[in-house]
């Protein structure tokens, strides 16, 4: 295969079409990378409310048997 010779003006554009396409690829990993960590950030704040969902269910739930507790223990005392 034959190597064609390139103009002085299209080698200036080539090297320019390599700049810039290696510039839009540096620019698409950074982007990808800020992209995965969003996601991981997203997912963390996912398993932060799940979690904080739970506790309050617990938590509600303790609140509720003290109180359940406390009443029928003055209850008891109330009619010795």
């Amino acid at each position: 295969m034959e190597d064609i010779e390139l103009s002085p003006e299209a080698r200036r554009e080539q090297d320019a079409l390599r700049a810039s396409t290696q510039q839009m690829r540096v620019e698409r990993l950074e982007l990808e990378a800020q992209n995965n960590a969003l996601q991981a950030l997203i997912e963390r704040e996912r398993r932060l409310s799940v979690y904080l969902k739970e506790a309050l269910a617990t938590s509600r739930a303790e609140r509720q048997a003290i109180e359940s507790e406390k009443s029928r223990l003055l209850q008891t005392i109330g009619s010795a």
